[in-house]
């Protein structure tokens, strides 16, 4: 009968065995980001099987590459020169936001303050009365958020007449309240305050007049009107 084995082998044993654990790691394409915490096996990485990369369970609390886990969502006002697009927005008071969504790596989703049907990816129209946060959770465990305040800025812009012919010029009219400063541009347009009254130049083409002002509680916010162009037709 062979020689059983000592503590002091045991433990040599044991240590090799770490040790060649920890060779094997440091040599590995795909070392484990720092602070990770494995869970578990979701998905395989952009590099599939063969690249031996996986995306854990754990993805929120995982450095993966950049896009890899980290879910895009958006909100855009659609009123015609309106506030913009981002994770954080102004808008006006009756205003309309896209809110636009996709999960990586993820089977599901849910929202807080709307609905994404359950959808990893898509867009929904919403009208917030007061200011909202609105919360995208991925079924992977990641979140996104869009904040949209809504002011109590009052702005006003037109044009007069709203279509003119080639060659003609048309009269900007605007007015604002609430705000702390306005100014208005265009096409051969550049002015300022919170209400006036100026003229375009003779239009040759369609143009588009944008009142911008920062609202007395903070955040841009603009609106915007546009001079049609109808063709000027000659008699043969």
């Amino acid at each position: 009968m062979g020689k059983s084995l000592g503590v002091r082998e045991i433990v040599l044993i044991f240590s090799l065995g770490v040790v060649a654990l920890l060779v094997m790691a440091t040599q590995s394409p795909f070392p484990l980001a720092e602070n990770s915490v494995e869970l578990g096996v979701v998905a395989y990485s952009p590099n599939g099987a063969s690249g031996g990369g996986v995306v854990p369970a754990s993805c929120p609390s995982y450095a993966h590459i950049a896009g890899e886990c980290t879910p895009t969502f958006t909100g855009t006002d659609q009123t015609p020169g309106g506030g913009g697009s981002g994770s954080s927005i102004t808008i006006l008071s009756g205003s309309t936001v896209k809110l636009a969504w996709s999960c990586i790596n993820s089977a599901s989703s849910s929202g807080s303050n709307f609905s994404t049907g359950g959808a990893t990816s898509g867009n929904v129209n919403v009208t917030p009365s007061s200011s909202t946060t609105y919360t995208l959770v991925c079924s992977n465990g990641s979140q996104a958020t869009v904040n949209v305040t809504v002011s109590t800025a009052g702005l006003s812009v037109t044009a007069n007449p709203a279509t003119v012919r080639s060659g003609e010029a048309s009269t900007i009219t605007w007015s604002a309240s609430n705000v702390t400063g306005c100014s208005i541009a265009g096409p051969g347009v550049s002015s300022s305050g919170l209400s006036g009254t100026t003229h375009t130049p003779a239009l040759t083409s369609q143009s588009t007049y944008t009142l911008s002002c920062i609202a007395s509680g903070g955040g841009a916010v603009s609106r915007a009107v546009t001079v049609g162009i109808v063709p000027r037709f000659q008699e043969q």
